[in-house]
């Protein structure tokens, strides 16, 4: 799974672009050579450095690993040894392809469209319901759900206390080892219930942040988020340690929610190359009863800096919740909402065609459904066409070219990307459900499942995949095997 899911990602995503992506390997090396040299010099002394450190000798165990399995097994089959840093840095990696306009996705600019809602639904004991949906390349939905018990200790010395996040679970991806899709579940020392982490990415609209990014000694998304579960006992602290030698990639708003019968433990935190904000929200949470996390910032320092043009209440997702979420009372009727139909369609970037920036940009005040209709009249030469038969389909006849590739390419190398998953938890439930694929309605009908062999982007890589994306929401249960 680890080389079929390199297949669908690095190497596909260097076709195309191989300027970039020697620049950004070339980077990689750069940047892991002074921070694993900096984490091996700190680590006996400074907790976060021993996490860092951690982190970089559990990917070089892996790689060990896989190159013993191939071995074993006689393949012919090879990846570079820094591609597994690549295979770790896929949020990271948007935030690059920004800096260079290098991006393979159809339409770049249009807002990203992961989302996350939390919903009050007792006080008596305290009681909440959350879903988090990623987006990603399409090329990327090969997943696995993992689960970490691991006796670390704080720093080098065995003397030292055994970190607080002992055991993390988390849905991941072949040859990652953190989530990269957000969404953790940590349970802490003499801690119950778990806590959750979740992120949802943000949008920059301040282009000359991106010159803060890419600098050797700072330090990528997945080190630091792991560093910050293991080692933070609340929300302020998780801050505290992520915030260090911020790498300015992978932007979210990051929610760490924590419960007891009496109150619960709320914490927004906002990331931006150049800034890491953070504050305490329970009192919020429970005067309103739901929190809408999407693209836009909530946080004042993280609004300014953004550029963010104060139009949250316009955006297609947070009208979508903000109206749904008064009808949620538990994960049955949250999964209804996330999966109804206009969520399902803004996440569909497959049915959308390549002109999406037109619903969020024209007609924030119409329904999904409407902009949907809307966006499909206003086609031009891009190839779009009419939805068909009454479907929530739209044919691409023709491919848009890549602008700003470092090379002259096949027009058809861009991808889709929209959302790629969905998760569920509560207060008091152990662990979370599931589901990968493109979201789709309940009934199947109104929209249907994924379809790899009836997608426009059906010659691009996607090996170990089914050909239909047709997953309902499923718990997690762990076993030793």
């Amino acid at each position: 799974m680890i080389y079929w899911h390199w297949k669908n990602t690095v190497e596909n995503t260097c076709i195309g672009r191989k300027a970039f992506c020697d620049r950004i390997r070339k980077y990689l090396e750069e940047n892991s050579i002074e921070i694993k040299q900096t984490a091996r010099r700190r680590g006996e002394s400074d907790p976060f450095w021993h996490q860092v450190n951690m982190f970089y000798m559990q990917l070089r165990a892996l790689e060990d690993g896989w190159r013993f399995g191939v071995k074993r097994s006689r393949q012919d089959i090879d990846i570079p040894s820094v591609d597994f840093l690549w295979m770790n840095i896929m949020p990271d990696l948007k935030n690059f392809e920004q800096k260079f306009n290098a991006s393979k996705d159809f339409n770049p600019d249009k807002p990203p469209v992961s989302a996350t809602l939390v919903k009050i639904v007792g006080t008596n004991p305290i009681d909440f319901v959350l879903a988090q949906s990623a987006s990603g390349y399409y090329g990327s939905m090969l997943r696995i759900q993992k689960r970490y018990n691991f006796g670390f200790h704080e720093t080098e010395s065995e003397d030292s206390a055994l970190v607080n996040g002992k055991i993390i679970e988390f849905t991941s991806y072949p040859g990652s080892i953190y989530s990269q899709d957000d969404f953790y579940k940590v349970t802490r020392k003499g801690s119950k219930p778990e806590t959750t982490v979740v992120g949802t990415e943000l949008q920059n609209n301040n282009r000359q942040l991106w010159e803060k990014i890419m600098k050797k000694d700072q330090v990528l998304l997945g080190a630091r988020i792991m560093a910050a579960n293991r080692l933070a006992s609340n929300s302020k602290k998780w801050y505290e340690v992520f915030s260090r030698n911020n790498s300015g990639t992978g932007n979210k708003q990051w929610l760490i929610i924590s419960t007891n019968s009496t109150s619960i433990a709320f914490g927004v935190i906002e990331q931006m190359p150049g800034i890491v904000s953070y504050e305490e929200q329970s009192k919020k949470l429970l005067s309103t009863g739901y929190w809408i996390s999407n693209s836009s910032p909530s946080l004042k320092e993280t609004v300014y800096m953004s550029g963010a043009d104060g139009r949250d209440a316009d955006h297609p997702v947070t009208n979508i919740l903000r109206n749904g979420q008064r009808n949620v009372t538990d994960i049955g009727t949250l999964v209804e909402l996330m999966r109804g139909t206009e969520m399902s369609l803004i996440g569909r970037t497959d049915l959308l065609g390549v002109k999406t920036n037109a619903m969020f940009r024209r007609f924030a005040n119409q329904s999904f459904v409407e902009q949907l209709i809307a966006a499909n009249r206003l086609r031009s030469a891009d190839g779009t066409a009419p939805l068909k038969d009454d479907r929530t389909t739209i044919v691409t006849n023709r491919l848009p070219s890549s602008a700003g590739s470092d090379d002259k390419s096949d027009e058809t190398d861009k991808c889709f990307t929209g959302t790629v998953d969905l998760k569920i938890t509560s207060a008091y439930t152990n662990g979370y459900y599931a589901a990968s694929g493109p979201p789709f309605t309940v009934d199947r009908a109104e929209v249907e499942p994924f379809r790899w062999s009836e997608s426009p982007i059906r010659h691009l890589p996607h090996y170990g995949h089914p050909d239909v994306w047709d997953y309902d929401v499923e718990g997690v249960e762990w076993v030793w095997i």
